[in-house]
């Protein structure tokens, strides 16, 4: 994330004698008031900090992708670096995940010069598990047991705080000896702290574990944030970037800044991905079949949300309901609507498609939108990049169709001032008969009759 709203004062570090834990308050003020609408949540992990290092502490947190959680990891690793503890951290890997202990091995670097103080069995199958000594395959318990034992080493000298952000894609291996660990850290001086994405699910098994859930920021948060980040968005812009971001921090500050130069009227109805939020959004999307991405293409591209709108462009139900599965989608059927995961996942949809792609589904929803001129109109001018003389013509036609269209729509509202102004007199007694005639002639007869009857019991009543 960008924006100086997250940026902390300096601080000095305050340790005890001999390196020891102390609690720097002011810091931790300053630090829970710097991130914006997580008042509770930096509470929350500011007892943490304090419980883990007098007596030992985890937990489990969880959230979508961008609501802030590697930004929260991040403050609470430099706020506990600077009150003297040891901080060992490791960010789980897409890619890694299948190599055992590879993430167990990046997180104790700081302390593999000290495996060969353990008792020879347990430096043994640490040393083999991290590919440090040749031997057999070592049991997972005695591995865990190793590591275990040379934290709590550790730890006698300074207080330990084990961070593991991404921990979805931490290697089953290192996931279970992080489960272990944060089972049974309490009487000792350390700190669990791992962070996984909701819709990934918790790399080891929740029980024993405090858990805390990081939810998408409140609407009044979200404007807080983009206020300071961005002060001179036009409001209009900004409410729209507030709208798609759904609460997201991180789609707020990158948004803002990939549409900051952007001119409110020539906003596209996708607003645009910048790449590091389309790697983000776009991940769970790229993993399904083409069918299910040609059904979720269109379905973005059109932007209703009523399924049988959306199966008249062509829209596979039997793929969507796959995608359902997979959480980019969700099927409401008492209402036969369709909403995407978030407002950014469609967005992701149609900045991951190659432009041709986009070009011919464009056209494929045209060309089925013969009753619906201005949606077809629309459509049809994003099917090309050069001058194309038949589609001009066509969206020609449509304009005329258009101002047409508005003129009526004006002599309308005209006819309708009028008729108001022949209503407000006959209600005060004014040409009662003459606004009759006139309401009748415009067709509203019901109207025209209460008014002349009104009209003629005002004449008897006078005379």
């Amino acid at each position: 994330m960008t924006g100086n709203i997250f940026e902390l004062p300096n601080r000095s570090s305050e340790r005890s004698k001999g390196g020891g834990f102390v609690s720097l308050s002011h810091s931790r003020s300053q630090w829970r008031a710097a991130l914006v609408g997580r008042e509770a949540e930096t509470t929350m992990l500011s007892n943490f900090l304090d419980e883990a290092f007098s007596v030992g502490a985890s937990i489990l947190m969880s959230g979508p992708a961008g609501v802030g959680k590697t930004r929260l990891l991040e403050e609470v690793t430099r706020l506990a670096a600077e009150e003297g503890a040891l901080v060992l951290s490791v960010a789980g890997v897409d890619f890694e995940g299948k190599i055992s202990y590879s993430s167990l091995h990046h997180l104790l670097l700081p302390l593999l010069k000290d495996v060969d103080s353990l008792p020879p069995a347990l430096a043994q199958a640490l040393g083999v598990a991290l590919s440090l000594f040749d031997g057999e395959p070592p049991r997972p318990l005695m591995v865990a047991n190793a590591v275990f034992s040379l934290l709590s080493r550790a730890a006698a000298s300074q207080p330990i705080l084990l961070m593991v952000d991404d921990f979805h894609w931490t290697d089953r291996a290192s996931a279970s000896v992080v489960g272990f660990i944060a089972r049974r850290v309490h009487g000792s001086r350390i700190g669990v702290l791992a962070a996984y994405r909701t819709d990934a699910g918790a790399a080891f098994e929740r029980a024993g574990v405090e858990t805390m859930s990081l939810h998408p920021l409140t609407r009044d948060a979200s404007e807080a944030l983009v206020a300071e980040s961005h002060p001179t968005l036009p409001t209009r812009l900004r409410r729209r970037l507030i709208d798609d971001a759904d609460g997201i921090p991180l789609a707020l500050l990158e948004l803002a800044d990939s549409v900051n130069d952007i001119p409110i009227g020539d906003l596209p109805a996708v607003l645009p991905l910048t790449e590091r939020l389309e790697s983000v959004f776009a991940e769970r999307v790229e993993k399904l079949s083409s069918a299910i991405r040609d059904s979720l293409l269109l379905a973005a591209l059109d932007g209703r949300r009523e399924i049988r709108a959306l199966q008249e462009i062509g829209v596979d139900m039997a793929a969507l309901a796959d995608a359902e599965a997979t959480g980019v989608v969700a099927l409401d059927t008492a209402t036969m609507t369709i909403r995407f995961a978030h407002p950014l996942v469609r967005s992701a949809i149609v900045a991951s498609t190659p432009p041709e792609v986009r070009r011919r589904a464009h056209r494929a929803i045209a060309e089925r939108l013969i009753d619906d001129p201005d949606r077809r109109g629309w459509h049809l001018a994003e099917t090309t990049l050069t001058p194309d003389e038949a589609i001009a013509s066509e969206l020609e036609l449509l304009g005329r169709a258009a101002r047409r269209a508005l003129r009526q729509v004006e002599a309308r509202a005209r006819k309708a001032q009028r008729l108001g102004v022949f209503v407000v007199r006959a209600v005060f007694g004014e040409d009662g008969h003459v606004a009759a005639d006139e309401i009748h002639s415009a067709g509203h007869v019901d109207v025209a009759v209460r008014i002349r009857s009104c009209a003629l019991c005002r004449d008897r009543s006078v005379r």
